[in-house]
């Protein structure tokens, strides 16, 4: 089982922009903020040390997380792909898409 990134993840507090690395262990609630390009991650919480694989897209996605005036809605899940994060902000009026 590997973690799930999620930029500035529902559910959790969001201290600022950033890459949230939910912990992979079963009943951990653990999330690290990683540095960009770690091979690992180290959760606190049940101090599990982890393999971390960006997505390959990561600079799109971002980029078109950047746009979004809104800092709570910054939000990437791992299904979702980079139109579907430029249709959802043009779907909001936001320009360029």
């Amino acid at each position: 089982m590997t973690p799930v990134f999620y930029d500035n993840a529902p559910g959790y507090k969001q201290i600022d922009r950033g890459w949230i690395v939910l912990c992979a262990t079963p009943d951990c609630t653990g999330a690290e903020r990683p540095r960009i390009g770690a091979s690992t991650m180290t959760c606190v919480a049940c101090d599990t040390t982890w393999p971390i694989t960006w997505p390959v897209d990561r600079a799109d996605i971002e980029r078109v997380l950047a746009d979004r005036p809104v800092p709570a809605t910054r939000a990437w899940l791992p299904t979702e792909t980079v139109a579907d994060l430029a249709a959802e902000n043009a779907a909001h009026g936001i320009a360029g898409y």
